[in-house]
């Protein structure tokens, strides 16, 4: 005979108001769905395995009002059978027991893939709707077992997967070690669980998944004649109902006794007892507060106990979901009776908090009405947080004791610290203007995180202002910006007074749903107003001077072209040939605008000598005699020439052996 290696026998105590144990307690199926209870009578060549499956079975029974069917199988016989009623669950149960246990010669190994198929076809007849479950208590054998035998498993398992229907596996303490991951690989592929029954901490998972409690290890121990267990638990007040799981060989012998020594016995009105080969649950309404005592006696035999408290006492987390990280954090958390604010007085509130760094901070929190406390004596408790101002998620996990006990109340909650839009001022100037008039002081940007955070003006607020005065501003983005990408702007004021103007800028607005604001105040620059200038139509008096003198110099020229006297007549030789037409000669641009009145001779290309120059007057033509180098003497009227000759008709020039006359036309 082979026996287990961790677990020799289990005893569960639970109590449940009204009832020994909830039906369908942590397995809520859909509304037609049905379970399916299927025993390996291969756990029948182990009595520990017996105990085990006989008490599995009948807690499923007990827990599941959905079982419509109770298999059996082993090497070469394969059983189902119908359940009716609910009713005749625990009969059938038993019907089914009796038969394994009735059979003399038990087989090494046992027909797995044959019975999980015929569960599939059977269920199939049925159409079960999706939800259905299978609790197959196995001792994990593979009758025919092949190198292909785990794929052909999941291929079967696949089947159910389709279709919905769970398959929880509850593997036997004798199973061998190399089976497991395929039966495993079942529980994965159709959504359903692993359970190794060999394992305490499984045993006591699969207890407080099909029972709804939430059982922990208190004990786990050997025992021998001389030396039982005795392990004390504390029950906190407000506590409404307390569950006590044994885990134990069926000789062992467990007791537990309240705080004033009475041993709890099934006759006390307020004690439900279910009781198995190998599991006891125990179930006490409104136990009494104080120090309980469990106690286990026996020899050599594993003993396992784990327990569950309820209560309707609730610790909830207030505080806001997301925090600004530059921001102190008020954490909040109402103790709640029957989901109403109760004040505890007696008792301790802690609140360990593991920031986004992984570092953990722990606090005790108050209803005092002081240190961040609105209202003292609310039921809301309250903690200033001391933060890294760090990004990321804050779990909080809530613990509240009262004095002389161990026995705890627990909560838990989280909330996020993250990067939130800010504002800062990345450039000021003091500037030099004119009264009213527009100019830009300088540029805010909008950052998250220090890196660029897209706003709109509409949701900045710029206040520059002294004792005396509140100057007019605005915001605008920056040239360049792209619109809809703006987290630049420039602040655009108008000013009346010089001073020391202060700065202060603001942006508010949501994010990840929570309203925020954030300012920078202090900031200082300087103004001066330029004294107006003096200004008549519109115009400065400087500009009005310059124009003032283009227009009259503009004057004087147009004057001066008007009333110089333009070159006229002509000079002819003796013979009659005229020499130069002066009306009508062509002369070098800027000669004929500067000095249209004076012809230089030398410009007159037919004349014998180069000096001098021909002047005509308003009335009388001029001849200023101013011979140059090499030039022939000029003669008037026969006579040496004078320096100026007043030419007419009657005035005739010799040089060089040619006379000549100026003829007025």
């Amino acid at each position: 005979m082979r026996y287990p290696s961790l677990v020799a026998a289990v005893t569960i105590f639970i109590v449940f108001a009204g009832a020994v144990l909830p039906a369908s307690a942590a397995n809520p199926t859909d509304e037609n769905s049905t379970s399916f209870l299927v025993l390996d009578a291969g756990a029948a060549r182990d009595d520990n395995d017996f105990n085990f499956l006989k008490s599995i079975a009948h807690l499923v029974g007990e827990t599941d009002e959905n079982i419509t069917g109770i298999a059996t199988y082993r090497e070469h016989t394969r059983n189902i059978s119908e359940v009716e009623h609910h009713s005749d669950v625990n009969n059938q149960i038993n019907e089914a027991i009796q038969f394994i246990s009735r059979i003399n010669e038990h087989d090494d190994t046992s027909d797995q893939l044959g019975i999980i198929s015929d569960i599939y076809s059977h269920l199939s007849t049925r159409d079960s709707k999706s939800g259905s479950r299978i609790y197959l208590i196995t001792t994990g054998r593979i009758l025919g077992e092949s190198a292909n035998s785990r794929q052909r498993f999941l291929d079967v398992s696949g089947l159910f997967a389709s279709e919905g229907w769970i398959v929880d596996v509850l593997m036997l303490p004798s199973s061998h070690p190399e089976i497991r991951d395929t039966f495993g690989g079942i529980a994965e592929t159709t959504g359903g669980t692993y359970y190794d029954l060999g394992d305490p901490t499984s045993l006591i998972s699969f207890v407080s998944s099909v029972t709804g409690t939430e059982l922990s290890q208190k004990v786990n121990t050997n025992l021998n004649a001389d030396n039982p267990s005795i392990q004390s638990i504390d029950v906190s007040p407000f506590t409404e109902k307390m569950d006590v799981l044994f885990v134990k060989r069926p000789e062992i012998v467990s007791e537990l006794f309240s705080p004033s020594g009475t041993l709890i016995s099934e006759s006390m009105s307020n004690v439900s007892f279910f009781e198995t080969p190998t599991l006891n649950i125990y179930t006490v309404n409104n136990p009494k507060s104080g120090q309980w005592i469990i106690r286990g006696s026996g020899d050599k035999s594993h003993f396992v106990v784990a327990t569950s408290m309820s209560n309707s006492v609730q610790l909830k987390v207030l505080t806001d979901k997301t925090y600004p990280v530059n921001e102190d954090i008020i954490l909040e958390v109402s103790t709640q009776k029957n989901e109403l604010p109760t004040v505890f007085n007696e008792a301790k509130l802690e609140a360990s908090v593991l920031d986004p760094g992984g570092k953990i901070a722990i606090y005790e929190l108050f209803d005092n009405g002081y240190n961040g406390d609105k209202k003292a004596s609310d039921g809301i408790y309250t903690v200033k947080l001391q933060t890294d101002k760090s990004q990321g998620v804050n779990d909080v996990n809530l613990r509240m004791t009262w004095p002389g006990f161990s026995s705890t109340i627990t909560g838990e909650g989280t909330f996020k610290t993250e990067h939130f839009p800010k504002i800062s001022i990345s450039e000021l100037r003091s500037i030099d203007a004119n009264k009213g008039e527009e100019q830009i002081l300088g540029v805010v940007q909008t950052t998250k995180a220090d890196f660029p955070f897209y706003s709109s003006a509409n949701d900045l607020s710029v206040l520059v202002y002294n004792d005396n005065a509140v100057a007019i501003v605005d915001v605008d983005p920056v040239d360049g910006s792209t619109l809809g990408e703006v987290w630049q702007f420039n602040i655009v004021g108008k000013f009346n007074e010089s001073g020391e103007y202060s700065v202060d800028v603001g942006i508010a607005g949501s994010y990840m749903g929570r309203e925020y604001f954030h300012n920078e105040l202090g900031s200082t620059v300087n103004i001066t107003i330029i004294d107006p200038p003096f200004v008549w139509l519109g115009m400065r008096i400087w500009l009005i001077i310059l124009l003032s003198v283009i227009i009259l110099l503009s004057l004087l020229l147009v004057i001066f072209f008007i009333t110089k006297e333009k070159p006229y007549g002509k000079l002819t030789d003796d013979r009659g040939n005229v020499l130069v037409d002066f009306s009508t000669m062509k002369r070098p641009f800027i000669k004929s605008i500067i000095s249209p009145g004076v012809i230089p001779a030398n410009e007159i290309v037919k004349l014998p000598f180069s000096g001098g120059v021909f002047v005509f007057r308003k009335g009388r033509v001029i001849f200023e005699n101013k011979p140059n180098f090499g030039d022939p003497s000029i003669r008037i009227n026969g006579m040496p020439s004078p320096k100026i000759v007043y030419l007419a008709e009657d005035v005739t020039l010799g040089a060089a052996g040619r006379l000549m006359k100026f003829i007025e036309t």
